[in-house]
Order: structure tokens, then sequence, then C-alpha cells
């Protein structure tokens, strides 16, 4: 099984020409998410990242519902506004990406209490989606308290 994350896609729905003429930027993005999802086949995983909610519902197999998280407490809180309108969307129309959770203290993009880390690790949760770190494993041994 192969899984295949399709970033930046807010990007696709910007109006414009497209090779059909009168197809809109949402029209544009299913057929080439279609397009895709024929070449690639069922068996592979069809991530979608940062595109219209609905308009590739039945293509792709895991959505993005919030923004980007980071180890930045403040982009953290922000991404849990959008997961919490949108953890109904798990496996309904697809199974519900709510992008990485952090545990570790710090990283070059920021730094994350412990108390933070847990809501960072809650807020993932809650969306009842698909859960990944966005941690360097390595890294979590020199913290006990953070690896539990």
């Amino acid at each position: 099984m192969c899984l295949i994350k399709l970033d930046v896609m807010e990007d696709t729905s910007i109006e414009g020409e497209h090779y059909r003429p009168r197809t809109s930027a949402l029209e544009a993005q299913r057929i080439g998410l279609q397009v895709i999802r024929s070449a690639v086949g069922e068996k592979t995983i069809l991530d979608k990242d940062e595109s219209v909610m609905l308009n590739p519902v039945g293509i792709v197999d895991i959505g993005r519902i919030s923004h980007d998280t980071s180890h930045k407490f403040v982009t953290i809180k922000g991404a849990a506004f959008g997961m919490a309108a949108r953890y109904y969307m798990n496996r309904n129309y697809f199974v519900a990406d709510p992008d990485a959770f952090m545990v570790t203290a710090s990283s070059a993009k920021g730094q994350l209490s412990l108390d933070e880390a847990k809501v960072s690790i809650a807020v993932a949760v809650v969306s009842g989606g698909m859960l990944e770190i966005g941690d360097a494993l390595p890294s979590l041994s020199s913290e006990p308290e953070r690896l539990a």
C-alpha cells in the first residue's frame, strides 16, 4: 500500500484559465483529483491537504481538517478551532487529518511547555481521525516525562 500526500492544494482552487474552457477552479480541481485517483488506483491512499474542505470528497481517503500545527502553542490553539468545527467529517467524508501533534520541548520553530504538548495531543485525539507525531522520535528518549 502507498500513501500520496497532495499538499498546498488551495493553490489549485484559484480561478483562471483552464485547459477545458468555462471550467471553474473547483471543477478543474476535481477533474485533476479524478485523474490522479485513476492513475494510482484504489489501493493507494490519497491525503488532501489545505484544500476546499468538501470538494475532494469521494476521491481522497484522508483530509486535513484545519491548518498546519507547529511547536508554537498559538498555532496549535488556532488549529483547534478548525478541528473542533470539522470533527464530524471523520469517516463521513474521509479520515480526518488534524496534522501532527508535538511532544518535544523545542524545535527550530518554537517551544512547548509540557502542558502545551499535552493539549497538542488532546486536540489531535478529539478530531477522531489519524494521529501522527511531528517530532524526531530519537529526541524523546532524552525527555522521559514527555515520552510518557
